[in-house]
């Protein structure tokens, strides 16, 4: 895979923004500055390693988390000034937060495994447990410092693949979970037939059970 951008009006055509490279170019984020794309692609030594792509100026992509491990699906704060990512040093993947664009220094935010950060304003992140449980941390970035509180749950999500960039997202205003959930309906050529649902969860800032507000679906094989 490689990254192009279209103009959502589509009065022009699409633009590819890097020549094709070794390893699929995966977006996890574009700043709510619209300054940066974030993704992450392969490395030959066989990590992962997170970049940023300026949308203005130079256009140069540059490294902002780059280990040994695998580092995935970044995301950056709405102020611009920190990253939350994917990073399995441990042998598990955890959530951890640097410093954007510098990718200094390296808080773990999650304990037990961790997916998919999501930002709520400046001051929550969320992120996936391994059993599909939705947790949120409290953060707080004082004096240019980074803190977080013990993750806490909030519900069980159906969550259906943790391996795609986009299974779920947190609404601008942290009210409401977007997720992908895959179900069974019965059996096609190849031995296989789901239903892609799309459904809007509330309640996140709460520990209830969330409300399914609605559900979109789509047929795949």
């Amino acid at each position: 895979m490689n990254l192009f951008v279209k103009p959502a009006d589509g009065n022009s055509e699409e633009r590819r923004l890097l020549e094709p490279g070794a390893s699929d170019r995966v977006v996890s984020d574009w700043t709510r500055d619209g300054r940066y794309l974030i993704y992450f692609e392969g490395t030959s030594a066989g990590a992962l390693d997170i970049f940023a792509l300026p949308l203005q100026g130079n256009q140069k992509p540059f490294p902002v988390i780059a280990t040994p491990f695998f580092d995935t699906n970044g995301v950056v704060s709405p102020d611009g000034k920190w990253i939350a990512y994917n990073s399995n040093p441990t042998g598990r993947a955890e959530i951890y937060v640097s410093r954007f664009p510098q990718g200094t220094g390296k808080w773990q935010v999650s304990a037990g495994g961790g997916d998919l950060p999501r930002w709520k304003q400046n001051n929550q992140l969320f992120f996936v447990a391994p059993d599909h449980t939705i947790m949120r941390a409290e953060v707080s970035t004082k004096d240019g410092g980074f803190q977080s509180s013990t993750p806490v749950p909030l519900f069980r999500s159906n969550v259906s693949n943790l391996s795609s960039s986009f299974p779920l997202d947190l609404s601008s205003d942290g009210k409401r979970f977007l997720h992908q959930q895959f179900q069974r309906t019965g059996l096609n050529a190849h031995g296989h037939r789901h239903q892609l649902e799309i459904r809007a969860e509330e309640k996140v800032a709460l520990m209830d059970e969330p409300r399914r507000l609605h559900a979109t679906r789509n047929t795949v094989s």
